[in-house]
């Protein structure tokens, strides 16, 4: 498969952690202004602020301490393929009580952005909440859908108030590289303008490993 075309002025933010002895990843976009080139310094910058934010407002409060954590997030800018990069290490686990509801198991987020279409709109499926969190054999309680939500706010605002010596603005959104099926050239990127939480219980079966 040949190698997705540049981004400009966009920069791709992953974030890497475990559910046991299994690994989740979230992915980000974020555009950024600049009135020159950023460098390493500042994508680690951007590592560091996302990592942070994570942590502090998703790990630690709303995961199960023993299943999960972070553990890295990686930055890389997708202007060309020897644009800057970055990252940043922080072990951190979460703090809330109940069993585990599994790797396969979601929290999905919903994003929102002012392009319509048909097909599949921008998501993240975060790790999941304890097992005592579930209020029906579908869905998560009110109250910790509720928490998320705040937690979600927070992290978007961290990231859309980032400045740096090199970056003006930083802007949460997503990068589209097909449309019908066709890739774009060049890939377009819309801007978030909304992240909900869904009380629905979401999965990514291939957390399980199989």
């Amino acid at each position: 498969m040949p190698p997705l075309p540049p981004v400009l002025r966009v920069v791709k933010i992953k974030v890497t952690g475990n559910i046991g002895s299994k690994p989740w990843v979230n992915i980000f976009h974020a555009r950024y202004t600049s009135p020159g080139t950023p460098d390493n310094t500042d994508l680690t910058a951007i590592a560091q602020t996302v990592h942070t934010a994570y942590s502090t407002n998703l790990i630690n409060v709303t995961r199960r301490s023993s299943d999960v954590s972070i553990e890295e997030t990686f930055t890389q800018d997708l202007t060309s393929s020897t644009s800057a990069t970055g990252a940043y290490s922080a072990h951190a686990v979460g703090t809330f009580s109940g069993e585990s509801a599994g790797a396969a198991v979601c929290v999905l987020w919903k994003h929102t952005i002012a392009n319509r279409y048909r097909g599949g709109h921008p998501r993240t499926y975060a790790p999941s909440f304890g097992s005592n969190i579930i209020a029906t054999a579908n869905s998560w309680g009110g109250a910790q859908v509720a928490q998320e939500q705040t937690a979600v706010n927070t992290l978007v605002t961290a990231i859309n108030a980032f400045t740096s010596t090199n970056i003006t603005t930083l802007t949460f959104g997503c990068v589209h590289y097909y449309s019908a099926h066709a890739l774009l050239t060049p890939p377009t990127f819309d801007d978030i303008i909304a992240s909900t939480v869904e009380n629905v219980m979401a999965t990514q079966r291939r957390r399980v490993g199989r």
